[in-house]
């Protein structure tokens, strides 16, 4: 059975232990320097293996996780580095989607094999359902032993590994803005649409069958065949339409609606720069 000592129990942390837990990996350790508010959070079976102390990591761990803030990750692995002392080979890894393996350098020497493992997820609570933790993708970075054995875990817990280059690590980080980060903000902007145009209270609930949908083609098709929409059928007409009721209703959201529009553009075949009619409307 593979063990796993964590460190850092924010959300990130408190989920991993939970599922790792679920699936049957030996949780051996949990560190935080919150241990009374952290037992409150995981399965019985854990409660007693939450600690402050880096020394009551077990020697004979196979994968320590660095679950803390980036701005953590250089100050934590020096700490490991001088009060732990681990077997020949124990991996040990962070869980930043930015930050490479170098920030793990503290603890290379030789013995160890370090790299970066990041679950592809939004961890906005402590409390998730465990089925959203399934079938994730898992950007892996790092040596080639690191890669090989962080392949094997990634699998073991039900997740496609992704391998990155430390080189362009920030881009792979940006990609998951883009999907997590810019994707909430894109829903907040059509709920402030939706709600100015419905007359009884409503949600966004009534648009996810769409985004589902969308969602769905887009793993199956090119972008440009799964397009619909005013820009899709060049109507311009229209477009200037919701430009003159967000100038007048939202200006502040203007820029957003061109960008979006513009990229939209850009994705249909043979229209790598915007045309003459749009151009105008768009500047």
């Amino acid at each position: 059975m593979t063990t796993v000592a964590i460190i850092g129990a924010g959300n990130v942390g408190v989920n991993l232990a939970r599922y790792f837990h679920s699936r049957g990996i030996c949780v051996a350790s949990v560190i935080t320097t919150r241990p009374d508010d952290v037992r409150q959070k995981v399965p019985d079976q854990l409660k007693q293996r939450i600690s402050t102390n880096l020394n009551l990591i077990p020697n004979e761990i196979d994968w320590v996780l660095l679950a803390v803030s980036d701005s953590a990750i250089r100050h934590v692995a020096s700490a490991l580095a001088k009060e732990t002392e681990f077997r020949n080979g124990t991996i040990i890894c962070h869980t930043s989607g930015s930050q490479t393996s170098e920030a793990l350098l503290p603890l290379a020497n030789g013995k160890r094999t370090i790299g970066s493992f990041h679950p592809i997820q939004s961890f906005s609570s402590f409390d998730m359902e465990l089925p959203l933790l399934e079938n994730l993708g898992c950007g892996i970075e790092g040596e080639e032993t690191f890669l090989f054995e962080a392949t094997r875990f990634a699998r073991e817990l039900g997740w496609m590994p992704l391998m990155i280059s430390k080189k362009e690590k920030i881009a792979y980080h940006i990609a998951c803005v883009f999907a997590g980060n810019f994707l909430t903000a894109l829903c907040k902007e059509a709920e402030t649409f939706l709600a100015k145009s419905i007359e009884t209270e409503t949600d966004i609930s009534s648009l996810i069958p769409m985004m589902e949908t969308v969602l769905h083609k887009f793993q199956q098709r090119k972008p440009e065949k799964i397009l619909t929409g005013p820009i899709k059928r060049g109507d311009v007409e229209l477009v200037k339409a919701h430009l003159e009721y967000i100038r007048l209703n939202f200006p502040e959201h203007e820029s957003i609606y061109k960008a979006l529009a513009l990229r939209t553009l850009s994705i249909l075949p043979g229209n790598n720069s915007p045309n003459e009619k749009w151009s105008e409307i768009l500047k």
